[in-house]
Parts: structure tokens; sequence; C-alpha cells
């Protein structure tokens, strides 16, 4: 008979309690694979719209739900590194997944998407991103994982609400982050439409 994990338990139910307070309260919600994303939310004093969720696909399987917000729309990726303000990614964990796996899909993601001469430079960036994920160790069904920026302050990596590794400064880091999933090459072509609103969410 396996172990009861109090951890992971804890984690699952920590995870489902954050996503019901932050994604499903208030008013629009948009639905991609049981998630509810709200149509707006906050970050600092910037109000965010909803530009798009939907899910990543790992061959059939489900990996994430995940929603974009910025201060405006945004149709293409020059869109959302231009837009102003504050912005935020969030994604939803469907399945269980180590966070050293969801690092180096990252980093391909990255890699794959932008010039050589890009991904030289960023290299730092790069391992800067790697750490912060890195230091969750495993993501369990619910748990939120969210990218945060903030002018001023810098990006942020959540999870559950809790700041995972430094603030890292300036927009490059987020800016390097929407490659993985609306750059070049992205991780899954589908989630890309849903996250610049040209296709509805997967369920």
């Amino acid at each position: 008979m396996q172990a009861f994990n109090f951890r992971k338990s804890a984690q699952a139910i920590l995870g489902a309690a954050l996503l019901t307070a932050v994604l499903s309260s208030g008013a629009a919600t948009v639905d991609a694979a049981g998630v509810k994303f709200q149509d707006r939310a906050e970050l600092g004093a910037t109000k965010l719209v909803l530009n798009g969720a939907g899910v990543r696909f790992r061959t059939i399987f489900k990996v994430y739900a995940a929603g974009l917000y910025l201060s405006r729309t945004a149709a293409t990726l020059d869109d959302v590194i231009a837009a102003p303000g504050a912005k935020r990614i969030t994604l939803v964990m469907l399945r269980d997944i180590e966070a050293d796996q969801i690092s180096r899909l990252f980093l391909s993601g990255i890699m794959k998407s932008v010039p050589p001469s890009e991904a030289s430079r960023l290299t730092p960036v790069l391992l800067r991103l790697s750490e912060a994920v890195t230091g969750v160790r495993k993501f369990v069904p619910n748990d939120v994982l969210t990218i945060e920026f903030e002018p001023g302050v810098g990006t942020t990596f959540r999870v559950n609400g809790k700041r995972t590794g430094d603030t890292m400064g300036g927009a490059t880091v987020f800016d390097a982050a929407m490659h993985i999933w609306m750059g070049a090459d992205p991780a899954d072509w589908a989630l890309k439409d849903a996250l610049l609103g040209k296709a509805a969410p997967s369920n």
C-alpha cells in the first residue's frame, strides 16, 4: 500500500485554494481544460486584461493551462514585448511534473525561438530562469506558477503565490520567457494562437 504523501497533498490543497481565489473569482472567465482564468487582473498599480488562454500538450497529454495578462491586447510576440506596464503569465499544472523537466522545456523553447546571437546574449538570463524554476523540485496538479514583470521591480517567479528565486531586474527575463510560448518555434502552436487571442482554448 502506497504511503500517504502529506507534502504532496498539502501542495495540491494549497494550489487548488489559490487557484480558486486568484483565477476563479470575479466576473467573466475563460475556461482552459477546466481552469478558469479571470478576464481582468491587477499587478501593482496596473490593470491587466486576459490576452488569451490555452493548454500546453505534449503528445496527447495535457501538461498545464496558461493565461497571458497584459495592459493591452497583443496579436504577436513583438506586441507582447512592446506592451507597456506590468505583465503576467500564469501556468496551472494539470499533471505531476518534475521542476527540472519544466526548466529543460523552458530553456529548449527559448533556444529554439531566438537567433544564435540572441541566445548567446541571453545565457545569464537563461541560467537565472532555470535556477528560479528548479528551486521548486516538483509540481503537482493545481500548482500555480506565475512569471510577472513590474516596471521598477523586475521579473518575479512565484509558485502558489510564493516567490521562488530572486527578482531579476528589467524586462529581459520576462521577454525571453515569452519566446517559449510565442516565439518562431513555440512549445505548442495551438497554445501560441490561444495566448495571442487567435483561437479558443483547448479543453
